[in-house]
């Protein structure tokens, strides 16, 4: 069953304990789920505002991007080449570099 199911029937055997495990995980993986689906909003709002020419918006968006969803490549991808055209360069090539590392490019 799936996690909340499984918290419920714990329950009902008894097993507050099973009960409280199987219930925290379903929370943590719906936040999870829900941080996910967030951040590629921001990652789509971040691309729109980048093709409207307002860098620094998009730069907002695709770091919130970044944090609501760290194992995003794309977003890192977006985000270091918004950061390479306003000249922070340092923090560009931060940010392509864990692209890099979460799904290297196939030219490389």
């Amino acid at each position: 069953p799936g996690r909340p199911a499984a918290g419920l029937h714990d329950e009902q055997q008894g097993d507050l304990a099973g009960a409280r495990v199987s219930l925290a995980e379903a929370a943590r993986l719906n936040k999870l789920k829900s941080d996910r689906q967030a951040a590629l909003f921001a990652l789509n709002a971040g691309l729109k505002l980048l093709r409207e020419g307002k860098n620094a918006a998009a730069i907002e968006r695709l770091t919130a991007a970044t944090r609501l969803d760290p194992t995003n490549p794309e977003a890192h991808r977006q985000l270091g080449l918004a950061l390479r055209r306003a000249g922070r360069l340092r923090e560009a090539a931060a940010s392509l570099q864990q692209a890099d590392q979460l799904a290297p490019r196939r030219d490389q």
